[in-house]
């Protein structure tokens, strides 16, 4: 995922149903209360650690382990 950094008030972020295996750039979306990553192909997430106000987060049919 490019281009999150310059989203720093986003909400609500839904990128379900895509053939996604990494996302990154989370760090800088402090404000984001619901991610929804469900049916990607998602190994590897970085940044999580820096939503501090998510309270919804699908990673349903994804392929972490």
């Amino acid at each position: 995922m490019k281009g999150l950094e310059e989203c720093t008030e986003m909400r609500t972020l839904f990128i379900q149903e895509n053939i996604i295996e990494t996302i990154e750039g989370l760090d800088t979306l402090t404000q984001l209360r619901t991610l929804n990553l469900s049916d990607n192909m998602v190994k590897t997430i970085t940044g999580l650690k820096y939503c501090i106000e998510l309270d919804t987060l699908n990673l349903k049919r994804n392929r972490l382990g």
